[in-house]
């Protein structure tokens, strides 16, 4: 079956699979396409900002990924996990004459909301979406990390800056996709290398600079083995190098990656799946950055999860539909951020053992609510189908909340990253935009001590007294970008989350690879490029 997507116009297919699913968990067949769908989610997700606010419960200042210029309750950690408020005070009965969607706005804009996604960490209060963490600043999705600064889904790092995806490094700079590597920068698809730089797909290697393709080497300079003072002596050359010595080197170490056989997709330890980085899973289709995975459809960056669908950044969960930032919960539908919760429908940051609700936002340990107001189990029960005739009748049920009910501008989220658009194509959707801060963009003559000015966008920034150390250590140039245009360019290294075929430049079959057709890279299948490197 073909539909046509209601946002973007494009044709897409619904399968005999996805039809199994809607039958599953009694949904309509979607409207939008797998992309448009990943970018309504996307848009409640504000993953790099955060604004100096008052705690509307203390009245002290805080750090919240709330903006202070939206009419919303926000409340600190302390005062929210508190037991001195009630979610359910702030409710209110169903009125079937209007859409449910705008609703749950309306308990959305009374409800206190919690100011920052920060749990059992210490000193990482500029983080978001961080966990046992210590000593963390300016990074998102951290878990079990310490001091690790400027970074995205970083896992056991320890002192790391400015890397993006990276698991169980150390003293790792400008690292993507890398895997217990140490002593590092500008590492891509690495695992297990050490003291190196300027690496593409290396494993098990040791003092290698500009390499790409190598297993268990040592002492390499762009691939050609040379012996220890040699090597030494050129990364002190590296080290000296002005701008224009240093882009010699890096178109050399381009012109390399190009020559060089890569990957279609990486598919490790699984069984039928489709997409890209996807390790230790089983019957997964359209998956993108998925860990121990057992069944499910149009994934996006989830983990030790099973029968998931529709679901971007999703944990340890099982039973979900179309929804975004779920940890530890099982049958979630429509729901953005759920956490040790179960039996949600519509649903907005609810968590602590918070079960069967529907169109609740901001609740902790409570049980059969319907827009936060408490209902017995036979009233819920009777008044749920009630409500979902109702979202059939409006054209809502089935599809996830409009970008329109999200606490954030369209340009605050992930969204934007993924799926960028104009401020006038956002306006034009109904959905807001958030104007630049003119107090981040001082000219040079008006700046501050000890603040800088991003060569790319102009923002100000700082370099902050750890990082002064590190790059000491290190001998490492300070930057002269701003952490959000090192982050975009980090971002945009990475391959886009969508398959194209392609013939493996070896033996010409036709294979699934994320390297759109237009690209210049060398693509092979997966046995062709295991026979290359191996």
């Amino acid at each position: 079956m073909t539909s046509t997507c209601k946002n973007c116009s494009l044709q897409f297919k619904i399968t005999d699979a996805d039809r199994a699913v809607h039958k599953e968990f009694e949904v309509p067949a979607p409207t939008l396409c797998s992309d448009c769908r990943h970018q309504r989610r996307l848009a409640f997700r504000n993953s790099r900002n955060l604004y100096q606010r008052k705690c509307d419960a203390s009245g002290k200042s805080i750090l919240s990924i709330y903006s202070p210029d939206i009419p919303f309750t926000v409340y600190s950690p302390e005062a929210w996990w508190s037991d001195s408020w009630d979610p359910c005070d702030y409710g209110q009965e169903v009125d079937f004459s209007r859409p449910f969607f705008e609703q749950i706005r309306e308990v959305m804009e009374r409800v206190p909301l919690l100011s920052n996604m920060v749990w059992n960490s210490t000193n990482c209060e500029y983080c978001i979406f961080c966990v046992t963490s210590k000593n963390c600043y300016l990074s998102t999705r951290v878990g079990d990390c310490e001091d690790v600064f400027y970074s995205y889904l970083t896992v056991n790092g320890n002192n790391c800056f400015d890397c993006y995806n990276t698991y169980g490094c150390e003293l790792c700079y400008e690292c993507i996709d890398c895997w217990k590597c140490y002593g590092s920068q500008y590492l891509q698809l690495c695992k297990e290398a050490v003291d190196s730089y300027y690496c593409y797909d290396c494993v098990g290697v040791s003092n290698c600079f500009g390499c790409v393709g190598l297993r268990n080497a040592e002492y390499h300079i762009f691939n050609k083995k040379v012996s220890k003072e040699e090597y030494e002596k050129f990364i002190e050359l590296y080290r000296a190098a002005n701008k224009d010595e240093l882009a010699v080197m890096l178109k050399k170490f381009e012109a390399a990656k190009l020559a060089t056989p890569h990957r279609a997709t990486i598919l490790t330890n699984t069984e039928d799946c489709t997409g890209d980085f996807i390790v230790r899973s089983k019957d997964v289709h359209e998956g993108y950055d998925v860990e121990e995975v057992d069944t499910g459809r149009y994934v996006w960056g989830s983990e030790f999860c099973k029968n998931i669908y529709d679901t971007t950044f999703g944990y340890y969960s099982e039973h979900c539909y179309e929804q975004i930032s779920n940890t530890r919960s099982t049958n979630i539908l429509f729901t953005f951020n759920a956490i040790d919760s179960h039996n949600l429908t519509y649903c907005l940051m609810c968590y602590g053992n918070t079960q069967d609700c529907f169109g609740c936002v901001s609740m902790n340990k409570k049980r059969y609510c319907i827009l936060n107001k408490q209902y017995s189990k036979e009233e819920y029960e009777a008044l749920v189908p009630r409500i979902i005739e109702h979202m059939k009748k409006t054209g809502e049920f089935g599809e996830f909340m409009n970008p329109q009910l999200s606490p954030f501008a369209y340009n605050e989220t992930v969204a934007q990253e993924y799926f960028p658009l104009t401020k006038e194509e956002v306006l034009a959707k109904g959905w807001r935009w958030k104007e630049k801060d003119k107090k981040q963009y001082l000219d040079g003559g008006d700046l501050p001590e000890g603040v800088l000015s991003c060569i790319e966008c102009m923002k100000n920034y700082k370099i902050v007294p750890q990082e002064k150390v590190f790059y000491k250590e290190r001998k490492i140039r300070a930057p002269d970008r701003c952490p959000d245009c090192r982050h975009r360019s980090r971002f945009e290294k990475r391959n886009p989350k969508k398959l194209w075929g392609r013939a493996c430049a070896k033996c010409k079959k036709v294979v699934q690879t994320s390297y759109a057709p237009d690209r210049p890279e060398i693509i092979y299948c997966d046995e062709c490029y295991l026979k290359e490197v191996y």
